[in-house]
């Protein structure tokens, strides 16, 4: 529609905070640099910082100490 802002949703992957078995040691930090990546990216490119929402979900079974 000509009347609505386009919206794409980008789903990036939770942050953790301990790798559990089988994921690489570095998974915390793999992580953290994605999500700061593709941030810094749409703060840099105008027309993506123009139409931006970040969001940010917790579940609410976590205490919020693990967030």
């Amino acid at each position: 529609s000509t009347t609505v802002v386009n919206l794409t949703l980008i789903n990036l992957p939770g942050l953790t905070k301990v790798a559990v078995e089988g994921q690489p040691d570095s998974i915390v930090q793999d992580i953290e640099n994605m999500v700061r990546l593709f941030i810094e990216k749409a703060l840099i490119n105008r027309e993506w910082r123009e139409y931006n929402l970040i969001m940010s979900k917790l579940w609410s079974a976590q205490p919020v100490s693990d967030c």
